[in-house]
């Protein structure tokens, strides 16, 4: 596969994610030749400027219990979850829309396809996160605008071991839920994005792309898995 050429491509790298991630990411995109553009580098206005792409991530800590959670903690997850990645998304859009088209890259979790005790919020943003993907690709596709989701699985360090610091219980269920046994990269799930956002992908829009090891093939629960 050509690797995407991004020479004179102004991108800009906005929500929540792992710094790792988002570090490899811009990596990626300068690699390429991207001018890569921080969130905190928009204008006063909160408007992004001329874009040609925008990566959006969406991937929060989160640990509310669906039981537990009243109409504030939802709606504070949600903002965070989904929301807030939708405003991101429609300013970039905005700039898109007025200049040559462009690409959007949402960046979500394997929410979208499972459900883990204390992840509720996260597996509900996650389906809003797909339905905003497809509505946006149908919706602008006549602007020249491509929308389209990566989803990673468990990330860890460069080597695909464990993040530094992780709970080594957590780390033990992670590896025995992933068929290839180990966490991904972030220049693996970077590669990922710079690929969909590039003009290799130029005929691809509306569609989600796993960066999870087989994690989302996998139906079957792990043995001992037990669920409070």
């Amino acid at each position: 596969m050509a690797q995407p050429d991004l020479a004179g491509l102004r991108v800009l790298l906005a929500g929540q994610a792992e710094p790792s991630l988002m570090d490899a990411t811009a990596e990626a995109f300068k690699a390429a030749g991207g001018d890569v553009v921080a969130a905190a580098e928009q204008t006063e206005t909160g408007e992004p400027g001329r874009l040609d792409v925008c990566v959006c991530f969406a991937r929060v800590a989160s640990s509310v219990r669906f039981i537990e959670a009243d109409d504030e903690a939802w709606e504070g997850e949600l903002e965070r979850h989904l929301l807030d990645p939708r405003r991101i998304a429609m300013a970039a859009v905005r700039s898109m829309a007025s200049n040559a088209g462009g690409s959007i890259v949402l960046v979500g979790s394997a929410d979208l396809s499972h459900a883990y005790p204390g992840r509720s919020v996260a597996s509900v943003a996650m389906g809003g996160l797909l339905g905003l993907t497809r509505s946006m690709a149908i919706e602008l596709a006549s602007k020249r605008i491509r929308s389209n989701l990566v989803v990673a699985g468990p990330l860890g360090d460069a080597d695909g071991g464990p993040p530094a610091g992780a709970d080594p219980g957590l780390v033990e269920r992670t590896l025995l839920r992933s068929p290839v046994h180990r966490f991904a990269s972030p220049q693996e799930v970077a590669a990922a994005i710079r690929f969909v956002a590039g003009p290799d992908a130029g005929f691809m829009t509306g569609q989600t792309l796993r960066v999870d090891g087989g994690w989302s093939s996998l139906n079957q629960a792990p043995e001992g898995m037990r669920f409070p």
